[in-house]
């Protein structure tokens, strides 16, 4: 383990034996981001002006330098083999860095500005991020490779998705158009404009056939994903809408509203068929896979998995300090992830409400969280400008030591 400190101190410490193995300083405190290679043989360290790697396997178990950058980085990793770094944050974009005795190389910068994020492809290694001047970039990783590009000429936009069976992505801006591009042509496959300001969110349906539109007039319309043609528009005098869900079935959507009712609809009915009566305000929303439930999350920070058959609350998950703002289920159903205005994101155990893992990475608002098509990772976008990519295969170990911390803590407290 190694541990840094607010004067620029660094400690790697072995558990088993609960020594210190070595110690050193850097220059340019604090101490803001430590992490190990794979292998465990080097360790990277940010501090207020530059980034660094250590090599940890010099003969007398020192640190000996191995490479430096002068670059400031709220949040650094190695990559899988080891040989990159990706780092950014704070003042600096997200950028991916090869590493080499005595320097760095940097590959790419993944956006700079306010960043928006799609969450990723169906690929798993494709994600989308937005730019200030109406630009939409698709990034392959873990490269960081641009593989399309697409610009509308608006000032921003307020979201992307990904189409689950397909190569399309949907862009909404916050004019009001609705794109739908298709990523190996790199083509605009059709656009409709609904209203100046008129949305708040769109979704791709599981079977990639409808996008349903979030209307901020408590309205929701369901588009055919092809044509952009209308399929529904259901209404039920409920407040704005904030956020949609779909359902594994492709009809049933859930939907949250500024006057904190959770909608229940299908699309095959073109109706309503019911609303969850939560004890506080909802503002994000997600079906957990497998499961016949929906998680939602509350304005206070707290969230809450429900069980649709007998519409009740089966687990309560407390721990954000603020606003929930987004939700994802792993694709089993076994974990969700949840994004705050604290900044933190969470890993959660739907099934008890026990919090798995917490990510702090000093970037200012957590906007959106999504897991990877196969659960390995999550991706989450903050206000900074910046996203994260957390490797969860990294953290089994870390996850399933905290659950059991927990446990343990409560059974001694009699708390069961």
């Amino acid at each position: 383990m190694a541990c840094g400190t607010s004067d620029g101190r660094i400690q790697v410490l072995d558990l088993p034996s609960r020594t210190v193995q070595t110690a050193f300083a850097i220059d340019d405190a604090p101490v803001r981001c430590l992490r190990f290679s794979p292998d465990g043989a080097r360790l990277l360290a940010t501090g207020a002006r530059r980034m660094r790697i250590f090599d940890l396997r010099g003969p007398t178990g020192g640190a000996r330098p191995h490479a430096s950058v002068e670059e400031s980085a709220q949040v650094a990793a190695f990559d899988p083999d080891g040989k990159s770094v990706l780092a950014g944050g704070g003042s600096s974009p997200l950028r991916r860095w090869e590493s080499s005795p005595g320097g760095f190389l940097t590959t790419v910068e993944l956006q700079s500005g306010k960043a928006g994020l799609s969450g990723f492809a169906r690929d798993g290694r494709s994600v989308a991020t937005t730019q200030n001047d109406g630009r939409v970039r698709v990034s392959r990783l873990p490269e960081g490779v641009t593989t399309a590009e697409f610009e509308f000429g608006s000032g921003g936009f307020q979201v992307l998705a990904f189409d689950p069976t397909t190569t399309h992505l949907i862009a909404i801006e916050k004019a009001g158009p609705v794109h739908v591009c298709e990523l190996e042509g790199k083509r605009e496959l059709f656009a409709r404009d609904l209203g100046a300001g008129a949305l708040n969110g769109a979704r791709f349906s599981p079977d990639g056939k409808r996008i349903a539109c979030a209307g901020r007039d408590g309205s929701i319309e369901v588009l055919d994903a092809a044509t952009g043609t209308t399929i529904a528009k259901l209404a039920a005098g409920f407040g704005e809408t904030q956020r949609l869900a779909f359902g594994p079935d492709s009809s049933t959507i859930a939907s949250t509203h500024s006057d904190g009712k959770i909608g229940l609809w299908t699309v095959d009915g073109a109706r309503a068929i019911g609303r969850l009566e939560v004890p506080w305000p909802v503002f994000s929303i997600a079906f957990v896979h497998g499961t016949g439930r929906l998680a939602v999350g509350g304005w206070n920070g707290t969230l809450q998995v429900w069980d649709l058959a007998t519409r009740t609350p089966v687990a309560t998950l407390t721990g954000h300090a603020q606003i929930v703002t987004s939700i994802s289920s792993a694709p089993d159903g076994s974990l969700i992830a949840s994004a705050s205005f604290d900044g933190t994101v969470r890993i959660w155990d739907p099934a008890t409400g026990e919090a798995r893992m917490t990510f702090e990475p000093g970037a200012g608002i957590a906007q959106n969280v999504a897991f990877a098509p196969d659960g390995s990772r999550i991706t989450s976008a903050h206000d900074d400008g910046s996203f994260r990519i957390w490797d969860l295969r990294y953290f089994d170990r870390h996850i399933a030591g905290s659950l059991g911390y927990q446990r343990a803590r409560r059974a001694a407290q009699g708390d069961r």
